[in-house]
C-alpha cells in the first residue's frame, strides 16, 4: 500500500501485522553473516544500549568483543541494565553496506497526526534471551535477518505487570504466566518472528 494517505493505517488499522515477503532481503543477510560482519566491523567501535525500558545507559566497545563475550545468551539472573544490545546509534556512514543492501517494503506508514515522517533505518543485535522489556514506539517495521525474535505487544494504552529494569527473559520466566492466567490474557498478542 502506498501513498501519503494513510492506506496501510486504513487498511489495517492499529492492530500488529505480520507481513511475509514484502522484499527479498538475502543480500543483506549475507553482509550480515557473523563472519563477514567480523571481517568488516570487527574492530570499529560501536554504541550499545543497555535493556531496560528506556534503554539510558550506554557503552561504547570494539564490535568484536560486542559479539563475543557481550552478547552470550542471556542469564536470567542479568539485570536489565548489565544486559546488552547494538540497536538504534548506527553510524550510517560506516554501516553503509549493511544500509544500502537492505529492500524496504512497499509499504507506507505515512499519518497525518504525526505531520508525516520520513523512514529512519536502524540496524540491531542482540543475544539469545535478551530484549528490551514493554515500551512505546510510534509506527514501524521491524525486520529479522537471523536468528527470530519473539514479540509481546500491547495497545499503548494497556500496560501488562512489568518493570521497566527487569529484562524481558526474567518478565517471561516469573510473570507472563500469571499474566496469561488473568484478566490481560485477552490483551496480550504476541508472535515470534524469523527470517
Amino acid at each position: 500500500m502506498r501513498g501519503g494517505d494513510g492506506a496501510f493505517r486504513q487498511h489495517f488499522g492499529d492492530e500488529p501485522v505480520i507481513i511475509v515477503g514484502a522484499k527479498d532481503n538475502s543480500r543483506c543477510r549475507d553482509v550480515c553473516r557473523k563472519d563477514a560482519l567480523l571481517a568488516a566491523y570487527g574492530d570499529h567501535e560501536v554504541i550499545l544500549s543497555s535493556a531496560n525500558t528506556f534503554s539510558h545507559d550506554k557503552l561504547e566497545v570494539p564490535f568484536r568483543e560486542c559479539l563475543g563475550s557481550l552478547f552470550s545468551p542471556q542469564d536470567i539472573d542479568t539485570p536489565a541494565n548489565n544486559s546488552w544490545y547494538l540497536f538504534g546509534d548506527n553510524n550510517h556512514k560506516e554501516w553503509e553496506a549493511v544500509f544500502s543492501e537492505y529492500r524496504q517494503p512497499e509499504y507506507i506508514l505515512d499519518d497525518e497526526r504525526l505531520g508525516g515522517f520520513t523512514a529512519a533505518l536502524s540496524f540491531g543485535i542482540g543475544a539469545s534471551g535478551t530484549g528490551v522489556p514493554f515500551h512505546v514506539h510510534g509506527p514501524g517495521f521491524s525486520e529479522v535477518l537471523w536468528g527470530r525474535k519473539r514479540w509481546f505487544l500491547t495497545h499503548k494504552d494497556e500496560k501488562p505487570d512489568f518493570s521497566p529494569d527487569e529484562t524481558t527473559l526474567m518478565w517471561l520466566r516469573t510473570r507472563y504466566y500469571s499474566i496469561m492466567q488473568s484478566d490481560f490474557r485477552g490483551k496480550l498478542f504476541e508472535c515470534t518472528i524469523g527470517p
